[in-house]
């Protein structure tokens, strides 16, 4: 079982989406949802997954509009790659917004939920009890993620601002693979042109190759 990647990019305003994900091994990128759907309230946060087939050193994503472009890039170990559920969606300005649920329909899955809700910063960014944090750039997205929740039960994350912002959140539940998930391994963050990554590689079928950078074009 190699690994899947999931990969999410925020922005600043509501309005302004992603148009494609690439990278240089010529690996399919799927976007799996996104929020805002119209309108201008909340965040733009979108999700994108990768079981990758071929070895890739960098992930490129492209945007309209001109402002600020954010994401995080996550190894996902003993996953299948198989999305159980996902959901996207905003949230008007406050500073404890309503949870985005899902209910998974097995019960060993991971779980991994995203908030982007500029001007807080990660510090002032926390998650509701149960959620284990991942280490996150200043500017976000922010993440948490579970590790074999109840299947049948609705979960989401009750997050808590330092401020009243508009926000939009994301969430995934992955099927586990040949063993159970271990968790996210490690994360990219960009706030800019380009970011140097922690991730430690991808398995091909052959080999580990080595990820080098995250862009944002």
């Amino acid at each position: 079982m190699g690994n899947h990647y999931v990969l999410v990019l925020a922005r600043y305003s509501a309005s302004d989406p992603y148009t494609t994900v690439t990278d240089d091994g010529g690996n399919t990128w799927t976007r799996r949802d996104f929020a805002p759907k119209s309108g201008s309230a909340g965040r733009r946060i979108e999700l994108w997954t990768c079981s990758p087939t071929a070895p890739f050193t960098g992930v490129s994503a492209a945007f309209t509009g001109s402002g600020s472009a954010l994401g995080a890039l996550v190894r996902v170990p003993g996953a299948s790659g198989v999305v159980d559920v996902v959901l996207a969606d905003h949230r008007s300005s406050s500073a404890t917004p309503a949870s985005v649920d899902i209910t998974p329909t097995e019960a060993d899955t991971l779980v991994l939920a995203a908030v982007q809700a500029n001007p807080n910063l990660a510090s002032t960014i926390t998650p509701g009890s149960g959620w284990i944090s991942l280490v996150t750039d200043v500017n976000g997205p922010s993440l948490v993620f579970q590790i074999g929740p109840p299947a049948g039960v609705p979960i989401g994350v009750d997050w808590n601002f330092g401020s009243a912002a508009g926000s939009g959140h994301v969430i995934i539940a992955l099927q586990q693979g040949a063993a159970p998930p271990t968790g996210p391994a490690c994360t990219v963050w960009v706030g800019g042109a380009e970011a140097t990554a922690s991730v430690e590689g991808v398995w091909d079928g052959q080999q580990v190759v080595s990820i080098t950078s995250l862009e944002v074009t």
